[in-house]
Parts: structure tokens; C-alpha cells; sequence
């Protein structure tokens, strides 16, 4: 036995084998795997299982070859559980650190969890102690945890299976009842007696409204990324769009920004509370709930229209609604739970997981092949017996940028560590790439000059790829723009160009098209702005506004020249 590994205590033969093998490096190991599959509520199935057993597989590996070096296998267990420790955890906690209101910390700084694993192995290792307490210790409370957290892995697999026997059930059950449009139409129907869903369906125009994730608005491209989005502004205006200058999102993220736009209003505390209640743990189940009842869908529904969804199976894909058919664009697996495992690791500096840029490559390219798909249907005779609304989400230009502007791969990069120069040109290029897909469809959509339909285009937030984030960190005008500065164009029939007010914000968009469609005059929302933290909103208006209300004067010359006040 080596000179370290002293012997048992009188009286704790009953204990020796508890005592002498460390087993919680390799509960340690798998714990991060269970943990994040439990919180998100993902099935136990390929997707979690070769993370656990590789995870397992290359503690063991490990933990045998240090232990022929250092001959004390308790000694041994203690620096593979401090390596364990560091690769799942140093990120989130550097992450705290940096968002701490005490405490700042540069992007650079994370090469100082690094410095730990040469410190921290060198200081266990000179250390005089048998670590035979520290290994009863340990091995029992990381075993508490891993059975706690298993059981809550297994217990949401049933959760999930009688969720999905009780949509089923309902599914065939229920019957969609009308809602009315808005309570002015509403009024004025009760009134005038408005014409029939049936009759209104035969003669309404078809409805495509494509969400660009993350594209960035002209104000911010030009400011923030040095380049002119004009040349595709022009050919919107071409097209007859009505283009909203100074355009915002509301939130800057997804999750509160897609399901408003569609309620024309902002959230409620209910809202709030469950998304909060359920955050980093299926809160895309909220988000699905509350953008499927949307008052702008429910009003489409109401009046006969067929309603289709193209969107990932983890936004909307996993929620059934009477009367909308859900087209998934996944490409099969769950890149969602691989990239938040791997996010959560030290390996986030090493680019996205292996098959997750490729998976988002073949997801973005599938969404545009389905909406194409859509756009050729309207137009086969006898394809439709009513008009049809179509949501699209595409969840490009965000990141991570995988596509240059012809559409081919970018170079694999380690996206953490890229220089801001380097994301504004990869940003800057995937805008690109949408940009050549969106004019495909434009034209695929506008073929038919006598059966033009509405389309609208917009993003939910900005790029936040320089300066901005959820949490609105950073106060100045380009960290509001990378946050906030977005796109909004809307084409109806009519051609009518001056649609769109300036400063138009997305909370509105849906009213300003009702309000043209039905000759209404429904009030517009006033402009608010939140932050997001920890699933917590926070209305940030004040800071917005002020930083949105000075310009500079001179913005820096871009690549056409276009003078910016010339464009949203």
C-alpha cells in the first residue's frame, strides 16, 4: 500500500470499501448530464444517454491513467473530481462573476479557470492527507444528489407521457370555437351584420409572416457593423414594402418577443411567472402556449383561414392547437439539449458541438425549402379551398454563423474567442446568405400579380453579436442598437408603400395591418422596452429611448455610400 493511503480507522471495516474508492468523480461526471436532461425535460433517450456514457467512459480513462502515475487512488479521485469540477462548471460560474454587480470581469479572464487545473492538481497532490474522510464525504453526497436528480429525470418522462396522452385526448375532442377579430370589429359586426367567415375566407388574401432571427436593422448595421443592408431595402421597396424606419423589438430575446407580437400587447404578470417558474427547464412549452393563442392567430382562425406553422420542434413543434397544423423543420435529434451541454462546459471555446452547425446549416435550408414549398401551393389550382396564413420562424442570421453569402460553410471557429472584427464579418455575411433566400420567396409569393398575398418580415430582436445582450449590460447607443435595432417590412395587395409609421415598434406591427384591413382605427400600444435576466423581466424604456434619441452625426462610411437616414 502506498505510504499515503494510511489504514482504516479502528471500528470502520464496514466502511473501508466507502472510504478507500472514490466513486463521486464519476458521479460528478454524470450528474451535469442528468441535471440539465431533467430541467429541460428531455426524454432518456440517445440524445442524453451517449453524453452520460462518454462522460463516464472518459472519467474512468482518466482517473486509471493518473492513478498509475500517482499510485494513491484516493489522491487520484480528488484531482479527477477538481478536473470534473472545472470543465462543467468553471463557465457558469465565470458567467456569474461577470454579470456580479460587485465585481467586473474581462472576456479574458476565463484563462484564469484554466490556470486552475495546473494549481489545483499540483496543491492536492503535495497535500498531506489520506483523503479518507473527504472520499466517505464526498461519495455520499454526490450519491444523494445523482439519485435525487435521476429520480427527477425519470419522474418527468411520465410528466411528458401523460401531457402527450392528454393532447392526444383533446385533440380529438375539441372544437375550436370563433373568436372575434378585436372588440371594435367585434361591435361594429354585432351592428352592420359583417359578412359571413365564409364568404370573407373565398376573398381574403393569403398572409406570410416570416420571423428572421436576430436580423439586424439598418440603423445598427451601419452604425454598429459598418455595412449597408441597402441593395435588399431597395429591392423591399421594389416589391412594393412598406419598410418602418428606426424599427425595434420590444424584448431581446425569442421568448418574449415572438409570443407578443402575435398578442399585440405586452406580457402579463401570468406570463411572466411561468416562463420565470419553468426557466431553463421547458420554458419553450410557455413560449409555444402563449404564441398558438395569440390574438392576431386566433383572428386568422375566426375568419376560415387555413393556418400553418414552419418552425423547430422545440419552439412550437411540441404543442398542438386546434385548427393549425405545425410543419417541424428539424432534422432529427434534439441540437437544443447538445448545445446547452456543451454551452455549459469549457469546451463552448472550441466552436458548437460536433453536428450541431451542420444540423443548423440543414434545419435553416430545410425552413426556407418548406416556405417555398407553402408559396408554390397557393398557386396550384384547386390546391386550396381557403386562403392560408403562414407563419414562418427562421432561426438565421443568428448565430452560430455557418453560412457565407453564397450559401456555402463557413471555417470552422472557435466562436467564444473570435474578434469583434471577425463576428461583425461572419454576422454581416449570414445577413447576406438570408437576404438571397428572402428574395426567392418574395418573388416566389409576388408571381402572380392577380393573387398577391400579405407578407410580412421582421426579426424579434438584434444580432447582440458586439455589444448588445438580454441583459442590457451595456447602456450606450450601439449596445441598445445590437440589442433592440431590428427589421419590419410589411407588403399588402394594395402596394400601399407608407404602411408603416417610423420608430414602429413589434408590439404594434399586427395593429397597423388590422387597422388597414379592416378600415379600424384600434389605438397603438406605447413603446416599451424590457431586459431579460434569469428569466426575469425588467422594463429598461428610459434607457432605450435616451440612447436611441441622439444619432451621431457622421455614420462611417459604408460599402455603397447610401446616406443612412435614406433607410430604416
Amino acid at each position: 500500500m502506498p505510504a499515503n493511503d494510511s489504514p482504516p480507522l479502528p471500528g470502520a471495516a464496514k466502511n473501508s470499501f466507502w472510504e478507500r474508492v472514490p466513486l463521486y468523480p464519476f458521479f460528478l461526471a454524470v450528474y451535469p448530464v442528468l441535471f440539465l436532461a431533467a430541467h429541460n425535460g428531455v426524454p432518456l433517450d440517445r440524445i442524453v444517454l451517449f453524453p452520460l456514457i462518454l462522460s463516464a467512459a472518459i472519467t474512468l480513462l482518466l482517473f486509471g491513467l493518473l492513478n498509475c502515475a500517482v499510485g494513491s487512488i484516493r489522491k487520484t479521485g480528488a484531482v479527477v473530481a477538481l478536473w470534473v469540477v472545472l470543465f462543467f462548471w468553471s463557465y457558469p460560474l465565470f458567467d456569474v462573476l461577470k454579470k456580479g454587480t460587485v465585481i467586473w470581469i474581462g472576456s479574458d479572464a476565463i484563462l484564469l479557470f484554466f490556470l486552475l487545473y495546473p494549481i489545483g492538481t499540483i496543491w492536492l497532490l503535495r497535500r498531506r492527507s489520506d483523503y479518507r474522510l473527504a472520499t466517505r464525504m464526498l461519495n455520499t453526497m454526490t450519491l444523494v444528489l445523482l439519485v435525487l436528480v435521476a429520480l427527477s429525470a425519470v419522474g418527468n418522462q411520465f410528466v411528458t407521457a401523460g401531457k402527450a396522452q392528454r393532447a392526444d385526448k383533446s385533440e380529438n375532442t375539441e372544437v375550436p370555437s370563433p373568436t372575434p377579430k378585436s372588440p371594435v370589429e367585434a361591435e361594429t359586426n354585432s351592428r352592420s351584420g359583417a359578412v359571413s367567415t365564409t364568404t370573407r375566407a373565398a376573398t381574403a388574401p393569403d398572409v406570410f409572416v416570416i420571423l428572421l432571427d436576430a436580423y439586424v436593422g439598418q440603423e445598427c448595421m451601419q452604425e454598429v457593423y459598418g455595412f449597408d443592408n441597402g441593395e435588399f431595402l431597395d429591392y423591399l421597396r421594389e416589391k412594393k414594402f412598406s419598410l418602418a424606419k428606426r424599427s425595434t423589438s420590444n424584448y431581446p430575446a425569442t421568448m418574449f418577443s415572438l409570443p407578443f407580437f402575435f398578442a399585440m400587447d405586452y406580457h402579463d404578470e401570468n406570463y411572466s411567472r411561468e416562463f420565470h417558474d419553468e426557466f431553463g427547464r421547458g420554458n419553450d412549452v410557455v413560449v409555444a402556449k402563449r404564441t398558438l393563442s395569440g390574438r392576431a392567430i386566433r383572428r386568422f382562425l375566426a375568419n376560415g383561414y387555413r393556418s400553418i406553422f414552419i418552425s423547430p420542434a422545440y419552439l412550437c413543434g411540441k404543442e398542438k392547437a386546434a385548427g393549425i397544423e405545425i410543419h417541424g423543420a428539424d432534422t432529427g435529434g434534439d441540437p437544443e439539449f447538445s448545445a446547452i451541454l456543451w454551452g455549459s462546459t469549457l469546451l463552448r471555446y472550441f466552436g458548437p458541438p460536433p453536428g450541431v452547425a451542420e444540423g443548423y446549416r440543414k434545419h435553416t435550408v430545410k425552413t426556407f425549402e418548406l416556405i417555398e414549398a407553402a408559396a408554390r401551393e397557393r398557386l396550384q389550382p384547386g390546391k386550396q379551398s381557403a386562403p392560408c396564413f403562414v407563419f414562418a420562424y427562421v432561426s438565421c442570421p443568428h448565430s452560430p454563423f455557418v453560412f457565407r453569402r453564397d450559401g456555402s460553410a463557413l471555417p470552422r471557429h472557435w466562436e467564444g474567442l473570435l474578434s469583434n472584427a471577425l463576428k461583425k464579418e461572419y454576422c454581416v455575411e449570414q445577413h447576406e446568405y438570408v437576404n438571397r433566400r428572402v428574395k426567392e420567396i418574395i418573388d416566389l409569393l409576388t408571381a402572380d400579380p392577380d393573387r398577391l398575398p400579405i407578407i410580412v418580415v421582421f426579426s424579434d430582436h438584434s444580432a447582440r453579436t458586439v455589444a448588445g445582450s438580454v441583459a442590457i449590460r451595456n447602456t450606450s447607443r450601439e449596445g441598445i442598437l445590437d440589442t433592440f435595432s431590428n427589421l419590419v417590412a410589411v407588403h399588402v395587395p394594395e402596394g400601399k408603400t407608407d404602411l408603416l409609421p417610423d420608430g414602429l415598434s413589434n408590439v404594434n406591427v399586427m395593429r397597423v395591418l388590422f387597422n388597414h384591413l379592416d378600415g379600424t382605427n384600434e389605438p397603438l400600444m406605447p413603446d416599451k422596452y424590457y431586459s431579460l435576466r434569469e428569466g426575469r423581466c425588467r422594463e429598461v424604456t428610459d434607457i432605450v429611448v435616451s440612447a436611441l434619441a441622439n444619432p451621431p452625426e457622421n455614420t462611417k462610411a459604408t460599402t455603397s455610400g447610401r446616406n443612412p437616414a435614406d433607410g430604416p
